[in-house]
């Protein structure tokens, strides 16, 4: 008689887990020589954590059947694949399951102790947890400018200076020429920056600037008025000539250069604020600068704006302007006779239009000089006859 028992794994009869002889054939049924031993362990590997235990005879003979003891051992632990603390042995989870730290990507169910400081000597870039390892260094090499002898180890930024120079760890650049626009005095190695060329005010908004300068010299003079004389002459440049003169005591503060070509030229020229000017031009030859003789012409620019241009002025002419804030007080003749003797002060009526009675004059202040005159409609004539100057009062507004 052979008897069997199949184990399957899972609550079913499909898979085997085990099947073996319970018995063999001619013994004794009553007595025991199973190939199974007392304590053999079969555990179940199946979704649902069952065995199924199935005892067979093929039924040649009939005995006194055989009895037969299953107990179940329950394994507590981590069930989970994944954890840390995973136990393929456990028959049931018991909670347990570690997952490690998940701050260390490379391995968190063992994580690394060490410096995490990256500008530390020891830095450990395989470290998760910082363990106050980090030793912080410097550079050992007593040769260079930062050299520090405290330095736990040599951190690969040592500084030797400006290599060239007499004391490389305490050089300061700069232009050491003497002679050299740009000269340094507090310069104890030479940059090769030294700059040669024209000195001059470089500063476009200074009234002595000068465009030709490569070199500033530390004069330019921004707080006075910028006088601008462009001349562009006809082709008898020598009979021209131009005086700036004070218009209280005619003294000549300005008179041009003297012109022996044909050219054009622009100068600029500083005036103190505040100050009134009497700009004169003449021609020795009584024919101007335009234009039987060449097409010649003059002009003034005041802080950028164009005071005065001209060219068929004969022997000459002369215009007075004010640099700040100055204005005329004006005697207006009419046919000889004096037909108002007003101030320019009250009659001012916007910017750059002046009323004298009924006499509206649309113009600038810079024009208001003996013999200019004003006219208003056909056949009437207004002339100035004298010009005062005064300080403008606050609030009126004038063309300077």
């Amino acid at each position: 008689m052979l008897d069997f028992l199949t184990i399957y794994n899972g609550n079913n009869q499909t898979n085997i887990l085990e099947q073996t002889l319970c018995g063999e054939v001619g013994e004794d049924p009553s007595e025991f020589n199973s190939l199974l031993q007392p304590g053999d362990v079969f555990t179940s590997t199946a979704a649902d954590g069952c065995l199924t235990f199935v005892f067979d005879s093929d039924g040649s003979e009939t005995h006194q059947g055989w009895a037969a003891s299953v107990s179940i051992v329950v394994i507590p632990g981590c069930t989970d694949g994944i954890a840390c603390n995973y136990n393929p042995n456990a028959t049931t989870d018991d909670g347990s399951c570690d997952y490690g730290n998940f701050d260390c990507s490379t391995d968190p169910c063992n994580p690394v102790f060490g410096c995490t400081e990256a500008n530390a000597c020891n830095y450990d870039p395989g470290a998760c947890f910082e363990d106050g390892s980090c030793v912080y260094g410097g550079c050992r090499d007593a040769s260079a400018c930062n050299y520090d002898p405290a330095a736990q180890c040599d951190d690969g930024f040592c500084d030797y200076g400006v290599e060239g120079c007499p004391d490389p760890c305490s050089a300061f650049l700069g232009c050491t020429d003497f002679n050299a626009c740009n000269y340094d005095g507090s310069a104890t190695c030479d940059d090769g920056s030294c700059i040669y060329g024209l000195v001059g005010c470089t500063n476009p908004l200074a009234c002595n600037y000068n465009p030709s300068a490569t070199c500033d010299d530390g004069n330019c003079e921004t707080e006075l008025s910028t006088l601008r004389i462009e001349m562009s002459t006809d082709d008898y440049p020598a009979e021209i000539n131009w005086t700036l003169s004070n218009p209280i005591d005619g003294a000549i503060i300005l008179e041009s250069p003297q012109y022996s070509t044909a050219t054009t030229t622009g100068m600029n020229y500083c005036l103190e604020k505040d100050n009134c000017y009497v700009f004169e031009i003449t021609d020795s030859q009584a024919d101007g600068i335009c234009c039987e003789w060449g097409e010649g012409e003059y002009k003034l620019f005041l802080d950028n704006l164009e005071l005065r241009t001209g060219s068929s002025y004969g022997s000459g002419e002369q215009f007075t302007f004010c640099t700040d804030g100055n204005y005329c007080i004006v005697d207006l003749v009419d046919r000889g006779t004096i037909v108002s003797d007003v101030s320019a002060v009250n009659n001012i009526v916007s910017e750059g239009v002046v009323q004298f009675g009924n006499i509206t004059y649309e113009g600038s202040f810079i024009d208001l000089i003996p013999g200019f005159e004003v006219m208003e409609g056909a056949g009437f004539r207004a002339e100035i006859e004298s010009c005062s100057f005064v300080t403008k009062p606050e609030g009126n507004s004038k063309n300077k």
